[in-house]
């Protein structure tokens, strides 16, 4: 695949090379009129020490779609790809074990949503969006200009002063707008429909009413709007979560031998159900 590589950030010290020392990182446009980009706090990730995570959740981000489409009958959104283990041990050359591993943190860090079937996973970069908001228009015209001394500067995306020989300086910085209550509300929406999809699947298993007793309290946000209630969790393994909340909505069933309690019935069931899942991933 053609990639155009357009430096956007420098990444220190890659650990998952030979070589150490400055680094510099772009992404690259993936198709026609694609791109991804890295701001340098990337640096700040949690799990930035960690180079197969680093490396893994990259490589996902590269690979996800650009636009909606189907593959086999699937419906396969922008920002999500289907994958396998196997396939990401081919392409990343990471072993299934640390694969395993790292996709398990990265949806317990709300990196990524991922939908485990028999045949593939379907996996959602959660905050898709926040990588691909860049004028092709600014950075073509960057790509263009002609070099006029040996010595000529160009601003990174920063907003600090680089000049040719790659040296930087904090000559000039540049503070991004915050996110206006409309932009986080609209990005929590986003994440919110992609974690009601990932929960499709399992109404076959466990119905309607239990999947949607499940989504309605863990989609429930903080006072700014800006988390979900499920995003707070210390820990979050949704097939985890969403067993053991079954197994509680079945003991809370049998222990009121079918009687209703009115209005508070599921309201009740529900937070039972959130406690008694917290009280036993806490004690893991």
């Amino acid at each position: 695949m053609l990639c155009r590589v357009v430096f956007l950030c420098h990444l220190h010290t890659w650990r998952g090379t030979r070589k150490t020392g400055q680094f510099l990182l772009s992404v690259c446009e993936i198709m026609s009129e694609s791109w991804v980009k890295i701001y340098r706090r990337f640096q700040d990730w949690e799990w930035y020490g960690k180079s197969e995570m680093v490396h893994l959740f990259l490589h996902l981000l590269l690979n996800a779609n650009v636009k909606d489409g189907r593959w086999q009958g699937v419906e396969i959104k922008r920002g999500q790809l289907i994958t396998g283990r196997n396939r990401l041990m081919a392409e990343t050359g990471i072993s299934e074990r640390v694969i395993r591993t790292c996709i398990q943190k990265l949806q317990e860090t709300g990196e990524i949503i991922v939908q485990a079937s028999n045949r593939f996973s379907l996996i959602t970069i959660c905050n898709y969006e926040s990588y691909q908001d860049v004028n092709p228009e600014s950075v073509q015209q960057t790509s263009n200009q002609s070099p006029t001394n040996d010595q000529q500067t160009s601003t990174s995306k920063e907003g600090n002063i680089i000049d040719s020989s790659g040296e930087e300086s904090n000559k000039t910085n540049i503070t991004r707008p915050k996110k206006t209550k409309e932009d986080v509300a609209a990005d929590t929406k986003k994440r919110m429909a992609a974690f009601y999809n990932s929960l499709i699947p399992y109404v076959q298993i466990y119905g309607k009413e239990m999947v949607r007793n499940f989504y309605d309290w863990w989609s429930q946000t903080n006072k700014s709007g800006s988390r979900m209630r499920w995003e707070m969790e210390k820990t979050w393994v949704l097939e985890k979560r969403i067993r053991y909340w079954s197994r509680n909505e079945k003991s809370y069933s049998t222990k009121s031998n079918g009687i209703s309690n009115g209005n508070n019935t599921t309201e009740q069931r529900t937070a039972d159900a959130a406690r008694t899942i917290s009280a036993f991933l806490s004690d893991d």
